[in-house]
């Protein structure tokens, strides 16, 4: 399935066949709250700041080496 996060209506449209990521879960949230859909959000938001601190570290990590040089 497609990940498109931020244009949920062009995602719907554009989808074709395909189901992408907000569409199931619009689905899946038309009923009953199901405890995927915490499962998910959790994730997605974990996921997301795992990467920032990662990218952050790294950042940090070069910037040492980089006024050395200098």
């Amino acid at each position: 399935a497609a990940v498109s996060f931020d244009e949920f209506a062009v995602a719907w449209f554009v989808s074709g066949l395909n189901k992408t990521v907000p569409v199931v879960i619009l689905e899946i949230l038309t009923g009953n709250v199901d405890p995927q859909i915490n499962a998910i959000g959790s994730a997605v938001l974990v996921i997301s700041i795992t990467l920032v601190v990662i990218a952050q570290l790294f950042v940090m990590r070069l910037s040492p080496r980089k006024q050395e040089a200098r």
